[in-house]
Parts: structure tokens; sequence; C-alpha cells
């Protein structure tokens, strides 16, 4: 599963693991007392309490990752991501600026068309039968002049 797919503080969970490992690996935290500052393993972990702490004072923040979790999983079992939906978004926003010209013409001739709709007379369907007649007797009158 990509990182990305993943919510927020799962991400944070991760990170912070793989921040604590290279810490201990390299003796982050000898190093930074040393500078007196916290590692960024702690940094983590505060910042995780912070967006814990505004999320749950904040009911819309709570509201609104419960819907991206619910979004990210229908795109999900419509094999796509939350980032390749804002790219199509970015492509159509790049592909309306690049035909800004064109689509200003089609929309002038679309909103030229619309105002002579109301120009067309179209039959009632309670005229349709005697169109339908009238159309029946034009094949017996031509039939009729070309036999004299």
């Amino acid at each position: 599963m990509a990182m990305g797919s993943l919510p927020t503080a799962t991400r944070i969970a991760v990170l912070g693991k793989r921040v604590a490992a290279c810490e201990e690996r390299l003796g982050g935290p000898a190093l930074a007392s040393a500078v007196l500052e916290p590692s960024l393993c702690s940094q983590l972990d505060d910042l995780t309490s912070k967006v814990d702490d505004a999320c749950g004072q904040d009911k819309s923040l709570a509201e609104y990752q419960g819907q991206m979790k619910v979004l990210r999983e229908w795109l999900q079992q419509e094999h796509a991501q939350d980032s390749h939906v804002l790219l199509h978004r970015d492509a159509k926003q790049i592909y309306v600026v690049q035909h800004a010209e064109f689509l200003d013409e089609f929309s002038q001739s679309v909103r030229k068309l619309q105002e002579l709709e109301s120009c067309i007379e179209s039959p009632t369907l309670d005229e349709l039968p005697n169109h339908s007649a009238r159309l029946q007797r034009l094949p017996a009158r031509r039939n009729s002049a070309a036999c004299k």
C-alpha cells in the first residue's frame, strides 16, 4: 500500500518509527542533547499529540478526516488515489487555459443557438395527425401530375 493512501495519523506514526530507528543507529538523542534541541522523534510525537488535540477540540476536523477516509477507500476500490484525482483536475485546468480561445468561441455559438431555439416552431402533438395526412396526399398528387 502506498504511503500517500494511508491516513495522516498513520503516516506520522510510521514516519516516527523510521526516525526513531535512524536516531538509534546514528546516536541521535545523544547528539541532540549536546546541541540542546529536541530529537526529531520527540518533535514528531509532539506534532502527533497536537494534531490529535486539534481534532478532539474541533469536531469538523474529525468529520473531515472521516469523510477523507471514506473517499480514500472508495478511490482505492476504483483503483485510483486522491493524488491521481488531483492531477486529473490540474490537467483539466491546463486544458482549459490552453484552449481558452476556442472554448470562448464555442460558448458564444451555444448561446446563439439557445437564443434561436425560441424561433423554432415545432408542431404540437395535436397537429401531428394532420401533418401525416398531408404527407400521404403529396405522393398521390405527384403520381397524378406524372400521369398527365
